[in-house]
């Protein structure tokens, strides 16, 4: 015969602290991402050295070493990763 379940509070999963666990983990993921350029060889046109942008995560790109970035156009473009610098600005700047 198998063994006897234990009964109570105990047998109960904790779902508070679930629920917290996987709210704090999709504030994570869902933060925007932002870098620096660096470097605009053969982009002047669509990227402005030393200015913020917006990264948008691509799985295709991060393979080829190359990042999304939404640029001067106001469209995402893949560029390479070399060319810019990851920052991480406070939540409060983001607002």
């Amino acid at each position: 015969m198998g063994q006897r379940r234990p009964r109570g509070r105990a047998a109960r999963p904790r779902l508070s602290l679930i629920l917290w666990i996987t709210s704090a983990n999709h504030v994570a993921s869902t933060r925007k991402k932002y870098v620096i350029c660096i470097c605009n060889d053969d982009y002047a046109a669509s990227l402005d050295l030393k200015k913020l942008y917006e990264v948008l995560d691509d799985a295709f790109g991060a393979q080829r070493q190359m990042i999304r970035v939404i640029d001067e156009s106001g469209e995402d473009y893949l560029y390479p990763d070399s060319y810019f610098l990851r920052v991480d600005p406070p939540a409060s700047l983001e607002r």
